[in-house]
């Protein structure tokens, strides 16, 4: 299911968004989440973070849980 254009992120169940924040904090790249069916294309995530603070800002934290983590990959 692809969001068609001008699509809030109220068109997709909570569970998605949970998904990708939850995969984006393991190391996931967007792309590949995005890609995955049923989710939201890229630009309409990146306009939801845009207009939504407390999105953009679970999904700030979940970068930064993904750099910390490959970091420590990185010492291993």
């Amino acid at each position: 299911m692809r969001d068609p254009d001008n699509t809030t992120s109220a068109f997709y169940p909570n569970t998605v968004i949970d998904a990708v924040i939850e995969r984006t904090a393991k190391g996931e790249a967007l792309t590949a989440i995005c890609a995955t069916p049923g989710y939201p294309s890229r630009a309409s995530w990146w306009r939801w973070c845009t207009s939504d603070p407390q999105l953009s800002a679970r999904y700030t934290v979940a970068l930064q849980q993904s750099i910390a983590r490959r970091r420590n990959l990185d010492h291993v």
